[in-house]
Formats: structure tokens, C-alpha cells, sequence
């Protein structure tokens, strides 16, 4: 599926679609609605970047980054962080007209190993 990376979009469901994808620009709407239905997809929200969006083009605010637990966790302290991650986006909203969601597994998953040079 294509999707206009340069869009803010306002449909939660194509976060699901794309897999949780973390460049998807979101409204305040659609980023609440998908916060409250990630743990019935099996995801925890562990990172919320809200920034201002300019008609194209989206300004990352460093002042409005919410970090959230990591995963593996239950699916009730998925719920438990998820709604915080919508309290979060409530309370910023006013400033922040768009946001990029970062959602993983509630199981985790695997990390990419990482070599070190010596």
C-alpha cells in the first residue's frame, strides 16, 4: 500500500494497516483513536513526537515527546500506558496539530545485533 508520506493523515485505521508504521503524521483524533485500540492489536505506544504541521511538512517539536513503557509488558499495562499515551496527546493537542506514534509488539521483539568495533 502507498501512502503520501508528506500528508497528515485522519483515518486511525491506516496505522494499522501499515503496520504501526512510526512516519505516519497523524491528527490529534486519529492518533487518540489509536492509542485506545493498539493493545487490541497487540501493541503497547511506547513514544509519542507531537510537532506542528505546515501544509506539508511537519515540525517535530522537541518539547512534546511522551515516552511510554517498554514492551513486553500485559496486555492490561498496555492498556494502562496507552491511555496515558491519549491523556498525553489531550493535553498537548492545543499546541500540537499533529503527531507520530511509535507502537511495538506487547511481546517485544528482536533488536538488530549491533557490532562493535575494537
Amino acid at each position: 500500500m502507498s501512502v503520501d508520506r508528506a500528508s497528515l493523515h485522519d483515518k486511525p485505521e491506516l496505522f494499522f494497516e501499515m503496520e504501526g508504521s512510526s512516519w505516519l503524521k497523524l491528527t490529534p483524533a486519529a492518533a487518540r483513536v489509536v492509542c485506545t485500540q493498539a493493545a487490541s492489536y497487540g501493541l503497547v505506544i511506547v513514544r509519542v513526537e507531537g510537532g506542528i504541521w505546515h501544509s506539508p511538512g511537519f515540525e517535530a517539536r522537541i518539547d512534546c515527546i511522551w515516552d511510554g513503557i517498554n514492551s513486553l509488558c500485559t496486555i492490561d499495562e498496555a492498556r494502562q500506558n496507552n491511555e496515558r499515551a491519549v491523556r498525553n496527546i489531550e493535553h498537548e493537542q492545543a499546541a500540537h496539530g499533529a503527531f507520530i506514534l511509535t507502537a511495538v509488539p506487547i511481546v517485544g521483539y528482536e533488536h538488530a545485533k549491533v557490532r562493535h568495533a575494537i
